[in-house]
């Protein structure tokens, strides 16, 4: 009765990640020294199945309008007090690089370099979810918007806010631990 009343309780919020709850039960429940019946097992297939059933796809996000934006303009000051400088230029930055808000926010200006000649911006990103060794990777933008500033552009994005880093705080910018943001 008790599996019945609980494969209800997570259907009804909408659960999704039964199988990783049941598997540390499972985990719990034989580090505990009890057996993994024939029973249990064949419980927690039904509730597994069940629970997955006629849920339908994942929620997912909302779009995010780069042009739009872009286009509000926000200016150097952050949003909110401890917020980012320049957040404009910051999330079309962080949508460009795919970065989530805790890698932006960890990152070095020594970790995003400008290669003037050829209008790139090199980001090197100490770790990522497809990176187990935590080697690092480097994306790489190229100018999109050919100086117009028209459009959303990584390049030039950085250009504008690594000029106010420079300027807001002068030689301390050059510091190996600078943050970007």
């Amino acid at each position: 009765m008790e599996a019945a009343v609980f494969r209800m309780v997570l259907k009804r919020g909408g659960y999704r990640s039964f199988r990783n709850s049941v598997q540390q039960a499972k985990k719990h429940h034989v580090l505990a020294g009890h057996d993994w019946s024939d029973l249990l097992a064949a419980t927690r297939r039904e509730c597994i199945r069940s629970c997955g059933r006629g849920i339908g796809p994942a929620r997912q996000t909302g779009v995010l309008d780069l042009v739009e934006l872009h286009g509000l303009q926000l200016g150097a000051d952050p949003l909110s007090p401890g917020g980012p400088l320049n957040p404009g230029d910051a999330a079309v930055l962080g949508c460009f690089f795919g970065c989530r808000e805790i890698e932006q926010s960890l990152a070095l200006r020594r970790s995003l370099r400008v290669d003037a000649a050829r209008k790139t911006l090199r980001w090197h990103l100490p770790a990522s979810k497809t990176d187990p060794k935590a080697l690092g990777r480097t994306r790489t933008w190229a100018c999109t918007c050919e100086g117009s500033g028209t459009i959303p552009c990584a390049f030039c994005a950085w250009v504008r806010h690594d000029a106010l880093l420079v300027e807001m705080f002068g030689a301390r910018a050059e510091e190996p631990d600078f943050p970007a943001f």
